[in-house]
């Protein structure tokens, strides 16, 4: 689900990308962090991260950052390797 509505520990969050697993049911979550090197959106974006820190949703095990910058191109094959973990449970 792109930009689904979810509401945890009070706090109102809007994933980029909802996923549930078709092997388990798990939700997990997927936020692309696109440009970091901006200090406002770093900015920003720590705070919501902090945010679902502390709803209780932990990057690998419910969350997955994807972050991407001109210093850091995205990497589609650790993207790959993270989604089969943490969504499909492959190792």
């Amino acid at each position: 689900r792109y930009d689904a509505r979810l509401v945890k520990g009070g706090v109102t969050f809007w994933p980029d990308f909802t996923l549930i697993s078709p092997v388990s049911g798990k939700v997990s979550y997927l936020e692309v962090f696109g440009m970091m090197t901006d200090k406002k959106y770093a900015a920003d974006n720590m705070k919501k991260i902090n945010s679902y820190h502390k709803a209780g949703i932990i990057q690998g095990d419910r969350l997955i950052m994807v972050f991407d910058s001109e210093d850091t191109p995205f990497d589609s094959d650790a993207f790959v390797k993270t989604v089969k973990t943490v969504v499909l449970n492959e190792s």
